[in-house]
């Protein structure tokens, strides 16, 4: 089988080797360090080696991604800056999808220019150079797991800072999914996996434990670190490979023999030591990370689509915080900074939505706080890890034009209560028959998130058990479902949204309406201004809002509609407020047309609150270019920017209609037509 981007060339081993001859004196990427991971699939007639890269450079404004040039990368994430100015370090991230030669082993060795502005050990000046990364993988399927190799996790460092004179512990905090045993060292020229390959006197690795300490004796500067991390069986491992089947021994931490790893990852960052400060300890001067803050090396589990949150808080007592600094996946988010009046209390709130359970799997998030003298606290790390979400036995899930359906029996469901079962949006109770569980959900609203790339929409939402009794002190999620669908880009299709740079030229001529009807025997009869109805308990006034516009695609957006007592008032009830309908107040009834929106008003809900109806509603048109970009209602539980990114839409208009009249008893009366509508900013009435 051929498979597109296969290396073809009749190696033992793949290798990607980007080098350059000698030293260069261009700067080209400011390179501050990376972490690697690779993890391998297996297929018929090949195998797939998954690399994951991160990288840190400076100063962002001016970085290009030369990791993802190197390696041929299938896919990156915008550059993004750490830090608000044109300095601050910048965050790269990519993936790259390799096929190697050799069925049993993977190794890539790359160069590139160059480390930023170093301070060379050789004490050459006014050079610069390349870094250099090298990697090996073996391949084949594990005895003991039934799954492929997982290499070491090693985390992306920020650049660390340390006072000159004061001793200082790193957590590396590298983690193995198979349970290996884990040993770092420094990278080694021979297998041109370093640039410098010196260790520093000042700086000692535990390579046993992955820790490196700093003793207080460096002299000031920035100093690359340039290590490897390697994984190690507990007990004999077996390889098998299309190839063969190799035995992996295990690790003999007595020394003796030497044994081979199963994979070799780079971990590489920058040290910069400082001038020196009077006190040493965390807290005093230097800052400490406090409660909520995560420890060092925790892990959050997470399902599929599933939100992490958790909150950041830094304190120094000598000193004004500054900054917090985190360096996570893709699409994390740090909320503003919150600093106490004293300005010794830094703390922010970090959020991440899980949008792909499969690449990577384990992904890291570090942080430090700087005070605004420059000096920074511990180096803390945890690990965000995907856990594969187990749908109950029988659940099927249909992926419609318009929702997703999903169906679970209720067989499956063990001791979870019906009542206890919820989408997302914790306010959509689901629904169920005798059988089996049953959630219709909506592509838009009803807390789905759409996520969108050149060639696809992927929906996704999820289903989840909340204890909701009164004496728990928190709900106690026992069942999660995810919920997913994707949706190929039509490249062609029936929708048609013209490119309009003047506001609303796009849509022609646009005009909006409001009628007041009410259900009678004969079927609905439309009200005319200073009718009077009675306001019985099951009667119902239906309020239709309409557009008409020359786009035949165009859609009726109603962005709020309120109930007022007289013409004049400035306030009333709201029966849509921000997109987001009051079902205490009124209903929708479904219609087919785009332009047409009817909703149902009890009239025992305001009868005693006002005499006289009038509605004021604010409307637009919008149109999408394709139908799983859907236009939105600007609701709050609608969560999707990527849906609003290419609409093209009109200004918003207010309308209003009325006065209907209510009474408690029947009551006639001359009848005329009158309606009001705003178009373009004029106010138009006709009788």
């Amino acid at each position: 089988m051929a498979v597109p981007g296969r290396c073809e060339a009749e190696l033992l081993s793949f290798w990607i080797i980007v080098l350059s001859l000698g030293r260069t004196f261009s700067v080209d990427f400011p390179y501050l360090g990376s972490s690697f991971s690779l993890e391998s699939s297996f297929q018929e007639n090949y195998t797939q080696v998954l690399l994951y890269y991160r990288g840190i450079a400076s100063p962002c404004s001016s970085t290009e991604d030369v990791i993802c040039k190197a390696i041929n990368c299938t896919s990156r994430v915008p550059a993004a800056g750490l830090e608000n100015n044109s300095t601050a370090p910048c965050q790269l991230e990519g993936e790259a999808a390799l096929f190697p030669a050799s069925p049993v082993s993977f190794s890539l060795r790359l160069s590139h220019c160059c480390w930023s502005q170093t301070r060379l050990l050789s004490e050459e000046k006014n050079y610069s150079v390349q870094f250099k990364v090298a990697m090996v993988y073996t391949l084949g399927t594990r005895s003991d797991t039934a799954l492929g190799n997982s290499s070491p996790q090693t985390p992306l460092l920020p650049v660390l800072r340390v006072p000159q004179n004061c001793a200082t512990l790193y957590n590396l905090s590298i983690w193995d999914q198979d349970g290996d045993v884990v040993r770092c060292r420094y990278g080694l020229r021979e297998e041109l996996g370093c640039a410098f390959c010196k260790k520093s006197p000042f700086l000692h690795l535990d390579e046993e434990g992955c820790t490196l300490m700093y003793d207080g004796t460096g002299s000031k500067g920035m100093y690359p670190v340039e290590l490897m991390a390697e994984d190690f069986p507990r007990k004999m491992v077996v390889l098998k490979s299309r190839a063969r089947m190799q035995e992996i021994h295990p690790y003999n931490a007595s020394g003796g023999e030497w044994i081979e790893a199963l994979s070799s990852v780079p971990l590489q960052f920058t040290l910069i030591v400082d001038k020196p400060v009077e006190d040493c300890p965390f807290g005093i001067r230097r800052p400490m990370f406090i409660s909520p803050t995560p420890d060092n090396g925790d892990r959050i589990n997470v399902l599929p689509y599933e939100d992490v949150s958790f909150t950041v808080t830094s304190v120094s007592a000598g000193e004004r915080m500054a900054d917090l600094q985190v360096l996570g996946p893709h699409g994390l988010h740090m909320s503003g900074l919150w600093m106490a009046d004293d300005l010794h209390t830094v703390s922010a709130n970090v959020t991440w939505e899980s949008r792909n359970a499969n690449r990577p799997r384990r992904i890291s998030v570090c942080f430090v706080a700087t005070t605004l003298s420059g000096l920074q606290s511990e180096l803390r790390c945890i690990w965000i890890v995907h856990k594969s979400a187990d749908s109950p036995l029988g659940t099927v899930l249909l992926c419609l034009e318009d929702r997703m359906q999903l169906s679970v029996p209720r067989s499956s469901l063990g001791d979870v209560q019906e009542s206890d079962l919820q989408r997302s949006n914790p306010e959509c109770l689901v629904s169920s028959n005798s059988t089996h569980l049953l959630v219709e959900i909506p592509l838009v609203g009803g807390g789905t998130r759409e996520q969108g790339n050149p060639s696809f929409f992927t929906f996704t939402n999820r289903i989840v058990s909340q204890h909701r009794g009164v004496s728990a002190p928190a709900f106690k999620k026992t069942l999660a479902i995810p919920v997913s669908c994707k949706y190929q880009q039509e490249e062609t299709g029936s929708t048609y949204c013209p490119f309009a740079s003047l506001e609303d030229q796009g849509f022609g001529n646009v005009s909006f309406d409001i009628r007041f009807s009410r259900k009678t025997s004969d079927g609905m009869r439309l009200l005319k201004r200073g009718a009077s109805i009675n306001a019985s308990v099951n009667d119902q006034l239906f309020i239709s809002v309409s557009a008409k516009s020359d786009l035949a695609d165009a859609h009726l957006i109603v962005q709020s509609c309120q109930v007022l007592g007289n013409q004049d008032s400035s306030s009333g009830f709201f029966i849509i407020q921000q997109g987001c309908l009051n079902y205490k107040a009124a209903k929708e009834v479904s219609l087919e047309d785009s332009k047409d929106k009817v909703y149902s008003l009890r009239l025992a809900s305001i009868a005693d609150v006002v005499s006289e109806v009038f509605v004021t509603c604010d409307v637009k048109l919008c149109c999408s270019p394709s139908k799983f970009r859907l236009c939105s209602s600007g609701c709050k539980s609608f969560k999707s920017q990527n849906a609003l990114s290419k609409m093209l839409e009109t200004k918003i208009y207010q309308i209003s209609a009325g006065p209907i009249r209510i009474s408690k008893s029947p009551s006639s009366g001359s009848i005329r037509s009158f309606h009001m509508y705003k178009h373009r900013d004029c106010l138009f009435t006709s009788n």
